[in-house]
């Protein structure tokens, strides 16, 4: 796979529909999201880990290789 110009605009468009579709829920927990401490002692909550899954999801769909 050759990561052209055109090819990263898309997955840039792609992860921002990713990050507009999970907004609402972003700023609805902004300031007050219950948190747990990963292994090296950073923070994670339960909507960080869905946004993760979601933005996987898609560039899995846009490229699966």
């Amino acid at each position: 796979m050759k990561f052209t110009e055109d090819y990263l605009k898309q997955a840039e468009r792609l992860l921002m529909g990713v990050f507009m579709a999970e907004r609402p829920k972003l700023l609805k927990a902004a300031g007050n999201a219950e948190h747990e401490l990963k292994d090296d002692a950073t923070v994670v909550t339960a909507l960080d880990k869905s946004v993760e899954a979601a933005i996987k999801q898609a560039l899995q769909k846009f490229d699966p290789s």
